[in-house]
């Protein structure tokens, strides 16, 4: 099996770098010898999941790679189901709207909806939304247990976005504790200067939370936008509820 642990290890290096590498550089990388290289290459190769550029003979990811990430996506139901609601919150209120998901106590943005008038910084579909830095994942992870945040906390690696990333694991674990009793998070120029985003959990019919959908906009003043904030609140609710989602009233 250690033949196809090499092959991911080859697709996720050629998936970091656009330029592509040379079969030596690829051997330096992975460890192996450039004979063992080369054969793992010619099969993907062959089977269309890396090509070599004509000119300067650098291997790349193919578009077959691509069409598997598509084919994912598509057999998510979350995001089917999700894709009607993130149009109809962005057509209203003009601000870009994108859905996470968290897998393997990662946050990823599965889709993105925007038009013209939205805010020009957007996230773009498979980025890993960093924890400490977009509200996006924090929504997610404040629903989970004390361990799983804690584990997820130990492995983030707390880069320094802007003057008011959270950089300190106990500041953030205050935040996801505050996220928890209000139902919702605000990202305030954490992840970038002069925008904010508001972001909200989607639960599913156990009532855990697995996935957010998350509202940008370019900061004006201090002051919160209650009526964007209650549509986002309440189009994640619809979601939840196509999800399976039954809300447990008391009394």
């Amino acid at each position: 099996m250690q033949i196809i642990d090499r092959a991911f290890e080859l697709l996720e290096l050629l998936s970091k770098n656009k330029g592509g590498y040379m079969i030596s550089e690829l051997s330096e990388k992975l460890d192996v010898p450039i004979s063992s290289v080369h054969r793992l290459l010619s099969s993907l190769k062959k089977n269309n999941y890396i090509v070599q550029d004509p000119q300067n003979k650098r291997y790349k990811l193919g578009l077959k790679v691509l069409n598997l990430a598509v084919n994912l996506l598509n057999n998510y139901d979350i995001r089917n189901i999700a894709r009607t609601y993130l149009e109809a919150l962005c057509s209203k209120h003009g601000e870009a709207v994108f859905l996470t998901i968290f897998e393997n106590e990662i946050a990823v943005c599965i889709d993105t909806v925007m038009n013209e008038n939205s805010c020009k910084f957007f996230v773009r579909i498979g980025r890993e939304m960093p924890i400490h830095a977009a509200v996006a994942g924090q929504v997610i992870l404040a629903d989970a247990d004390e361990e799983m945040i804690d584990s997820v906390l130990k492995k983030t690696d707390y880069i320094q976005y802007t003057p008011y990333t959270i950089t300190d694991p106990e500041k953030l674990k205050q935040k996801l504790k505050k996220i928890k009793s209000m139902g919702y998070g605000i990202c305030d120029e954490e992840l970038e200067i002069g925008v904010q985003a508001f972001g909200v959990p989607i639960r599913d019919h156990s009532g855990k939370a697995i996935a957010s959908i998350t509202m940008l906009r370019i900061k004006t003043g201090n002051n919160i936008e209650k009526e964007k904030l209650e549509d986002l609140k309440k189009t994640a609710f619809d979601i939840s509820l196509a999800l399976g989602y039954r809300p447990v009233h008391l009394g």
